[in-house]
C-alpha cells in the first residue's frame, strides 16, 4: 500500500498535535500537583498586632486576644480548609471548601486611607503589607466559618484575621522550627527597638529608638535588615560609603553620611516617609526611627 504525500503529512501533524497535547497535560498536571502541595500548609498562631488600625495599643485587648486564639490551628488540605482550637472542648471550629482569590491592598480595603491605616498595623508587628494579597474564603456562599475566619488574608508566611480592630496573625508552620529557634530569637525587632509612642493614639507618625551594642554603623545596618522586614525590601544589599540616591519602585532613597560617620537614610514613597537615623556612640551605635504617613 502507497500512502500520498498529503496523507503521511496529514499523520506527521497528527503525531505533533498528539506529543503537543500529552506535553500541555504533562505541564498543567505539573502546576497542579506543585499548587496542592503548596496548599498543603499547617499555621500556628503567632500574635496580635501591637496596635489597632485606629492607632491604639490595648494591652489587656491583646491579651485577651492572645489567651482567646492561642492554640488555633489552620490547616490548608488541597481545596479544605480547617479551623481548630485546642481550649474547646470539640478541637474543630470549621470545615470548607475555600478560594484562593489574589488582591492588591487597594482591591481589597477600597480606600487608600484604610491601606494606610493596615500597613501601620502591620509593621507594628515587623511585618510589611505587600503589594499582593490572598484571600481565603469559602467557595460556597452561606457556608463560611464563622466569623473571624469567614475572611481570610495570606500575607506572604502568615494568614491574618481581624478581630476587635486588630489584626492577628498565624505563621506557616517550619519543619526546622526547633533548629532556627535561636536565630529567630536574635533577629527579633523587640530585642534592639522599643516604640517611643507605644499607648498613644495613632496620627500618622510613628518615633523608635534603638541600640545595637558593640556594632559599628555598617553592623547595625546589617542587623536592621534582618529585624525588619519592610526596610529590607528597599534599602540596598550593601552599606553605600558615600551619599547615594537609589530610586526604588514607589520613590527614592537617600543615604547622606555628616560628620562624626552619622548616617542618615530617608525613603520618600508615595503615601510615606521614612528616616533612619543611625549614631556612633562610645557603646556600639544608636538609631531613630521616623515614620510619617498621609493618614
Amino acid at each position: 500500500m502507497i500512502l500520498h504525500t498529503d496523507s503521511k503529512q496529514g499523520i506527521k501533524m497528527n503525531n505533533h498535535f498528539l506529543i503537543l497535547a500529552l506535553f500541555i497535560i504533562l505541564f498543567v498536571f505539573k502546576i497542579s500537583y506543585a499548587q496542592d502541595a503548596l496548599n498543603n500548609s499547617t499555621w500556628v498562631y503567632d500574635k496580635v498586632s501591637n496596635i489597632d488600625v485606629f492607632g491604639h495599643h490595648d494591652s489587656s485587648a491583646i491579651a485577651h486576644l492572645t489567651e482567646e486564639f492561642e492554640k488555633v490551628t489552620i490547616k490548608e488540605d488541597g481545596k479544605k480548609l480547617a479551623v481548630e482550637n485546642d481550649f474547646l472542648e470539640s478541637k474543630k471550629v470549621c470545615l470548607t471548601d475555600y478560594v484562593e482569590v489574589k488582591k492588591t491592598p487597594l482591591s481589597y480595603y477600597l480606600s487608600k486611607n484604610t491601606v494606610n491605616m493596615y500597613k501601620q498595623v502591620y509593621k507594628s508587628s515587623n511585618i510589611p503589607l505587600p503589594n499582593d494579597i490572598y484571600l481565603l474564603t469559602s467557595l460556597y456562599p452561606g457556608k463560611e466559618c464563622p466569623p473571624p475566619y469567614s475572611e481570610m488574608l495570606k500575607v506572604d508566611n502568615y494568614l491574618t484575621v481581624t478581630k476587635q480592630n486588630y489584626v492577628l496573625f498565624f505563621k506557616r508552620q517550619s519543619k526546622d522550627l526547633s533548629e532556627n529557634a535561636g536565630r529567630v530569637e536574635h533577629n527579633n525587632w523587640s530585642n534592639y527597638c522599643h516604640d517611643d509612642k507605644a499607648g498613644q493614639e495613632f496620627d500618622g507618625s510613628s518615633k523608635a529608638s534603638c541600640s545595637f551594642p558593640s556594632m559599628n554603623i555598617n553592623d547595625a545596618y546589617n542587623k536592621l535588615k534582618e529585624i525588619d522586614k519592610s526596610a529590607n525590601t528597599y534599602l540596598r544589599p550593601d552599606l553605600p560609603t558615600k551619599n547615594v540616591t537609589s530610586k526604588i519602585d514607589s520613590g527614592v532613597v537617600d543615604y547622606k553620611w555628616s560628620g562624626g560617620g552619622n548616617l542618615k537614610i530617608t525613603v520618600e514613597m508615595e503615601s510615606e516617609t521614612q528616616k533612619y537615623s543611625f549614631k556612633q556612640v562610645p557603646e556600639g551605635t544608636s538609631l531613630m526611627v521616623e515614620t510619617d504617613s498621609q493618614y
